[in-house]
Order: structure tokens, then sequence, then C-alpha cells
């Protein structure tokens, strides 16, 4: 049971302690805890056969790991993350995981890439990223609620759900605002709009996830010109404001997975 942990742990301790103490980087050695953690929670999060919304949160968890790595070692920071996650998902032999890590595998070779060839090799912006995490963002965002409502908890859990899907669907839009700007936040608008044809494509009939768009999308345009004020904040500190909320998802998400009922099948088997 606490193997995965156990494992953890000892991966980020001996990073941690090569990166700061013998290589003398403590930039990388913070990316090496990270990237741990990213890990760990995706090993729990896509343990079984996932359908395509796991794998979206999976490719924020990623695409969000390699920003707070070239933020605090650049593309020495995005290698080392790299590295450290594969050695976790490899030894706890999590192949879900592993699959889905083809977005920071995609943006380390560009580093690689631009770092090893004489030629002029063009630069990918930050705004380029900012735009492409609000998208993925936006289209799986209203999809989550629904998802979590199709495992009829009882009417306790329900409540309890619900109150936590809002603070959910008001505060990610926020966020959002605060850690990539006006280009993530028009990514996010344009992401609400692709949710709606994944919701089709994924066989879906329900029509609350364009409620929770319109909810979501509504928070945006209602408090972007008071917001926006908060999103003139340094680089250095976007990357911790960054960790602090990945925390506070990571508590949201625990608190959702104890409110989520078990599937009939796994009780039974029990």
């Amino acid at each position: 049971r606490f193997a995965p942990v156990v494992l953890a742990a000892l991966v980020a301790g001996a990073g941690y302690l090569l990166a700061g103490r013998y290589l003398n980087l403590p930039e990388d050695a913070a990316v090496i805890l990270v990237a741990v953690f990213a890990a760990l929670v995706l090993h729990w999060l896509l343990n079984e056969p996932v359908d395509a919304l796991r794998g979206g949160i999976a490719a924020i968890v990623w695409v969000g790991l390699s920003t707070v790595a070239f933020g605090l070692g650049k593309g020495l920071g995005m290698s080392m993350a790299l590295v450290a996650a594969a050695a976790v998902l490899a030894t706890l032999r999590s192949r879900y995981a592993l699959l889905s890590m083809t977005p920071l595998i995609g943006l380390v070779l560009y580093r690689v890439l631009r770092d090893a060839q004489p030629i002029s090799i063009p630069e990918l912006e930050a705004a380029q990223y900012q735009a492409l995490v609000g998208i993925i963002v936006g289209a799986i965002l209203p999809l989550l609620p629904q998802d979590w409502l199709s495992f009829d908890p009882p009417a306790s859990k329900r409540l309890a759900g619900t109150a936590l899907w809002a603070v959910v669907l008001v505060g990610v839009p926020v966020a959002m605002l605060v850690l990539t700007g006006s280009r993530g936040t028009v990514g996010f608008l344009v992401g609400i709009g692709l949710s709606g044809p994944i919701a089709v494509l994924r066989g879906g009939r329900e029509i609350l996830p364009l409620g929770y768009g319109l909810l979501s999308g509504s928070v945006v345009v209602a408090s972007y010109g008071w917001l926006y004020r908060l999103a003139a904040v340094e680089r250095a500190q976007r990357i911790w404001i960054l960790i602090g909320i990945a925390l506070a998802v990571s508590v949201v998400g625990i608190l959702l997975a104890a409110l989520t009922p078990r599937p009939a099948a796994s009780r039974e088997s029990a």
C-alpha cells in the first residue's frame, strides 16, 4: 500500500541531495521535488484504463510541470524533471501515466534541439504556453462535475461534492487569469467552446456541462477587470503561486475522491 509513497520519498531525497548538495543546483533540487509529487499524483489518477478526460488532466499536469521546471532551472531543470518523474513511474510500472508524459517529452526535446543546434531555432514564447494550458483547462473543466455525478453519490455526499465543484468552477477561472494573464484566459474561453463537442464525442446526453461552462466563462467576463491587476506579477512569483494552487487543487481532489462512492464491482470483489 505504501510502496508508491516510500519510492517517491527515496527518489525525491536522492535527487534533492544530488542536485542541491553535490551539483550545487538548489533550483533543480526544488524541480525534482515538484516532479516526484506530480508523478505520484498521476500514478494514482491513471492507475486503470482511462478516458480522454483524465488524459486531459494529465496533459495539464505535465505542461504545468514543464513551466515550473523551466522557470526554476531552465532547460536543465526540465530535463531533470523528466528523468525524476519517469524514474518514479517506471519503477511503479505505471504504464498509463508514462504514456501521458508525451507533452513534457516533446517540450524537453524542443529545448535540447534549441540548445544543441547552432542554427537559429524559434523561441517558444511564454504566451504560447499560457494559451495551450488555457485551452486544455477550458475544454475539460465543464465535463468534470458531470463525470463525478455519474458515480451516483448518496444525498449527503452529493451536497458536499456539489459545493466543492462550485468552488472549482469559480476558482479555476480566477486562478487561470492570475497565472496565465490575458492570453491564457482567452485560451480558456476558447477551450470552453470545445467542451461541448468533446462531450458529444464521448456519447454524453446531459446538458449540464453547458451550464458549467457558461458559469466558468461568466466568472471570467465578470471578474476580468479587477483581477487583471493581480496578473501583473513577476514570473518567479507566478511559479510559487502555481505551486500553491497545485497543492490546493490536490487537497480538493482528495476531498472529492473521499466523497466518490466505490463502483459496485469493486465492493463485490472486496
